[in-house]
């Protein structure tokens, strides 16, 4: 792959965002050093023991194509309310056709990478990379090859009414790979729901890798949403970074029903006094489908609060990885850091490696983890049979009931009934949509 990627780098350089920009290039050049010289990670490596990326290391993409042939009726279908600031990126660049920004003045900015870099090229000089380093070969890979993405700035005090939907679509363009970077700087006090989606309009095979950095200022609250939902052939590798100040609140959600190999990297690092994040993931897969998600919060500074629940319901020869990574520093006393991962095998060829871990350095704290793996309850199957529910309708009850404890958590009506919807038709029980409301 290193070779072919010093092709398509070559070929397309001059057609990259920013590619005049000489801290742009000089970043780009420094990640494809580090990428010729380490590769895609191997199963050697202890964070990706249970995740092969052996067939994407031999693969050849090519850089994806803009697509016009997406109708706007086809992202209204997607998206929470026509009625939201929409960003829509088709195979990695952006479409101003597609997209809407129903909120403008001063203190909010929104806009795609391309146009971001000519308006707050400072600003963005600032902070790009910051959250992220050039320490890992998926990080690299997206800054040598990354096409667009969105740029969100919110100023002191800014309260988002509407929330903020980024949305991915891939169309038409077999064996391609597209680069997507988002960047979000919240300011002190402000406000704002950002709901990423990610979609496939084809059944092509695709690579996406998509990195998000996060700088959450003092008393700022972010709710991030995460739809994934490519499709049976597509590989996406995806990492968050998120840096937390003072007294900020972090609220993170995400639903896997897609893909054929998913990758997730999520970071929250809790730099100062009483920050606080949740994070809560849902994994439905199916048929051979593969679902990674690796987790790493790190407590810096004391009285910071970090609440962790991830579940998963397993299917046919369906495997998923949970690695939770919680770490409390010297100085973070009176950290309260709980984590928990819970999933459901409904097959006995369904697999799940699941690893919660604390590494604590004081004394005084309130942690704890834990996981659990099973099946459904015997004793409840036989009690919704015996009251005449047939058997294959009370196990999507019950497979439906594990889940939607999590998603009821969602206080958002909207985004709550999608994130119904999508996972009752992952469950192929759409017939109870209207029943959850």
């Amino acid at each position: 792959m290193q070779q072919h990627l010093i092709e398509q780098y070559q070929q397309h350089k001059q057609n990259f965002v920013g590619y005049k920009d000489e801290w742009l290039v000089e970043l780009r050049e420094e990640a494809l050093a580090y990428f010729l010289d380490k590769g895609l990670p191997t199963t050697k490596e202890e964070h990706y023991k249970y995740t092969n990326l052996n067939k994407l290391a031999r693969s050849s993409y090519h850089l994806s194509h803009a697509s016009s042939s997406v109708s706007k009726e086809q992202i209204s279908n997607r998206v929470i309310n026509t009625s939201n600031n929409i960003l829509v990126f088709i195979n990695g660049y952006y479409s101003a056709s597609h997209s809407q920004i129903v909120e403008s003045h001063n203190n909010l900015y929104i806009a795609n990478f391309a146009t971001a870099l000519k308006e707050k090229n400072k600003l963005i000089t600032n902070y790009l990379g910051k959250q992220v380093s050039l320490d890992n070969s998926i990080t690299a890979l997206n800054t040598v090859m990354h096409q667009d993405g969105a740029v969100i700035l919110l100023d002191k005090n800014v309260k988002v009414e509407h929330p903020i939907e980024l949305v991915f679509i891939h169309h038409d363009d077999d064996k391609s790979m597209q680069h997507v970077r988002n960047l979000v700087i919240a300011s002190e006090n402000s406000q704002a729901t950002l709901i990423e989606h990610h979609y496939a309009l084809d059944e092509s095979e695709y690579l996406k890798t998509i990195i998000t950095e996060i700088d959450s200022g003092a008393n700022s609250q972010l709710n991030y949403y995460k739809l994934q939902c490519e499709n049976k052939n597509a590989h996406q590798l995806s990492q968050l970074d998120v840096h937390q100040h003072q007294d900020s609140h972090f609220n993170y959600m995400s639903l896997d029903i897609g893909g054929k190999l998913i990758r997730h990297d999520i970071n929250i690092k809790l730099l100062s006094s009483n920050a606080t994040c949740q994070l809560n993931g849902l994994y439905i897969a199916k048929s051979k489908q593969h679902i990674d998600n690796h987790t790493c919060i790190e407590h810096q500074s004391p009285y910071s609060t970090s609440m962790e629940n991830f579940k998963g319901i397993l299917d046919d020869k369906a495997r998923a990885v949970f690695n939770g990574r919680v770490i409390v520093q010297e100085g973070a006393i009176k950290t309260n850091a709980q984590q928990n991962n819970a999933n459901l095998l409904l097959s006995n060829d369904a697999e799940i490696d699941t690893k919660p871990q604390l590494e604590i350095f004081n004394d005084d704290v309130q942690c704890a983890h834990g996981a659990t793996v099973g099946q459904l309850d015997e004793q409840a199957l036989f009690y919704l049979c015996a009251r005449g529910i047939d058997q294959q309708q009370a196990k999507t009850l019950l497979t439906f009931g594990f889940a939607k404890a999590l998603i009821n958590a969602i206080s958002d009506s909207r985004i709550r009934h999608k994130f119904t919807e999508l996972a009752l038709s992952k469950l192929d029980a759409e017939q109870l949509i209207q029943e959850s409301f």
